[in-house]
C-alpha cells in the first residue's frame, strides 16, 4: 500500500503531461510529493516521462527565422495612431494652405477681443449707469436702477 502523501500513477501521468518531464518546472508542493514516486516509477509512468522528455526537447529548440525586411515597417504603418501622431497630423493640417489662414484669423480675433474687453471698462464714461469699472460690457443691475430712477 502507498503512503498517503504519494500520488497515484494516473495522477503522476496527468501531472507529467501538464508540466512536462522536468520535475524542477513543476509547482513546489506537487514536485515534493512526486519525487518519491518518480524515484521508482511504474512502466506507464516511465513511458509518460520518456514521451514528455522527447516533447520537451522538441519544444525547447528555437527555430531560426529571418523575417522579411519590410515586415517591421508594414507593422508600424498598420498600427493605430498614438496621441503624438494625431497631434502631428493636426499640426500638418493647420500648416497646410487655408489651415494657416484659419489659425491667423482665429488668433487675430482672440487678440482683438482680449484688447477690446480689456479696455472697455477703462474707456467707459463715468456718468453712464450702464457701465461699471469692475465689469466688461452690459450690467443688468445698472440697467434696472437706471429705469427705476428715470421712470418709464
Amino acid at each position: 500500500m502507498k503512503p498517503k502523501n504519494t500520488l497515484s500513477d494516473e495522477r503522476l501521468i496527468e501531472l507529467i503531461e501538464t508540466f512536462g518531464a522536468d520535475i524542477e518546472r513543476w509547482p513546489e508542493d506537487l514536485a515534493d510529493r512526486a519525487r518519491d514516486a518518480l524515484a521508482s516509477p511504474s512502466e506507464a509512468v516511465a513511458q509518460a516521462l520518456t514521451a514528455e522528455a522527447e516533447l520537451d526537447a522538441l519544444l525547447s529548440v528555437t527555430p531560426e527565422i529571418d523575417p522579411p525586411e519590410h515586415l517591421y515597417t508594414d507593422i508600424l504603418a498598420s498600427a493605430p495612431l498614438g496621441k503624438t501622431q494625431k497631434v502631428g497630423q493636426v499640426v500638418a493640417w493647420l500648416s497646410a494652405g487655408w489651415g494657416r489662414r484659419l489659425a491667423a484669423a482665429t488668433t487675430a480675433l482672440a487678440m482683438g477681443l482680449s484688447i477690446g474687453l480689456g479696455t472697455a471698462a477703462a474707456s467707459a464714461p463715468a456718468d453712464n449707469p450702464f457701465y461699471e469699472a469692475e465689469t466688461f460690457g452690459f450690467d443688468a443691475t445698472a440697467f434696472n436702477s437706471a429705469i427705476e430712477e428715470g421712470g418709464e
